[in-house]
């Protein structure tokens, strides 16, 4: 599918801490797992891929409720995990197109980064639910295609990269517009 990677890349590369936001609540399962392995694929040679995916996510709406059966599940172990990825991160990736309803958790998300002076970039329909003051003034680049974003975001991980040769694999994952 892509170029392989070189071997033996140069220890002098830095690769950023991208946080990717995309809603959870009220979508299946198996759609929120899909996206975050597809973007993992796609982005984790070149950056170190964070996500609400990376210990406990929930999707069932009674899940809400603080639970003391699974501690993974509680509120705000959710919560400050999050809040810690997106504390740690350089930059959020903000997926929010094709929502039919407010992603709270996504919106949080943006307002800790904004907090944090993290380095934002949305993806949002035209005219969509998202587009609202609160979260234009947190001055993110805003999208309205996840093509476009993502070949952003590609050259954003390069400005680190000093091998040619990873320079050169982070080409050849962008998106053909």
């Amino acid at each position: 599918m892509f170029e392989q990677l070189p071997p033996n890349v140069s220890f002098l590369n830095r690769f950023p801490v991208v946080y990717f936001a995309h809603p959870i609540s009220g979508l299946p399962l198996n759609v929120v797992q899909d996206y975050y392995q597809s973007t993992r694929e796609r982005f984790g040679r070149i950056c170190q891929v964070r996500t609400p995916m990376d210990v406990i996510a929930r999707t069932d709406l009674k899940e809400r409720k603080e639970s003391f059966k699974e501690p993974g599940m509680a509120n705000d172990v959710i919560t400050s995990r999050d809040y810690g990825f997106v504390r740690e991160c350089d930059v959020i990736f903000a997926n929010l197109s094709k929502c039919t309803r407010p992603s709270i958790g996504s919106i949080m998300e943006i307002a800790w980064a904004y907090a944090y002076d993290k380095y934002i970039m949305i993806v949002m329909d035209e005219e969509g639910i998202h587009e609202h003051g609160m979260i234009l003034g947190a001055h993110p680049l805003v999208y309205r295609s996840h093509m476009a974003a993502a070949n952003d975001l590609i050259e954003y991980c390069k400005t680190g990269f000093s091998d040619p040769r990873l320079r050169s694999y982070a080409d050849s994952l962008k998106y053909k517009l």
